[in-house]
């Protein structure tokens, strides 16, 4: 994905929740990129226990110790995955998610502040659609940062505060 193809998503997204609710997009852009970090170095580690000969079976259970991962542990209940296969797309999941990422985690911000959404289900579904799509760290470094800062520049434009965002900061602080 480039730059222009992410500024597209960004406006669909906008599109979705009629220009309302933008840190809702900023909330579940978060929760996507923290997942693409974590499934990143998950392989990482997983593919170094391999080499070293551990059964994959032992890797399977050791990879979901919180220990292994230097930047961030994911508990398998707040994981993207969970988020797409939810029948019934709920705001709550994601702040429940980005709350409990802060919490079993080193990471030294703030707590969030508890908004409440005003954003049905189905347009919910069509924001995590969309945002699936973007890999977040399959692509370049230089990819990545562009598209923070399409992010930072969209977040400013659009008054956005921090408050989620601050857990990306802290991964490139």
């Amino acid at each position: 994905m480039d730059v222009d193809q992410f500024q597209n998503v960004l406006s669909k997204c906008e599109r979705i929740v009629d220009g309302q609710n933008l840190e809702c997009i900023q909330d579940i852009l978060v929760l996507k990129i923290l997942n693409d970090i974590f499934e990143n170095e998950r392989q990482d580690i997983r593919e170094d226990f391999l080499l070293r000969g551990i059964c994959s079976t032992e890797v399977d259970n050791l990879i979901d110790d919180p220990a292994y991962y230097q930047f961030i542990y994911i508990p398998n209940l707040v994981r993207w995955q969970q988020l797409k296969n939810i029948q019934h797309n709920d705001w709550t999941f994601i702040a429940h998610a980005l709350q409990t990422i802060i919490d079993n985690n080193p990471i030294n911000i703030p707590p969030l502040p508890h908004r409440a959404q005003n954003i049905n289900s189905y347009q919910m579904k069509q924001l995590v659609e969309l945002i699936d799509v973007c890999n977040f760290f399959q692509m370049s470094k230089e990819k990545t940062e562009a598209i923070f800062k399409v992010i930072e520049s969209w977040k400013k434009m659009k008054r956005l505060k921090e408050g989620s965002w601050m857990l990306i900061n802290c991964y490139y602080a």
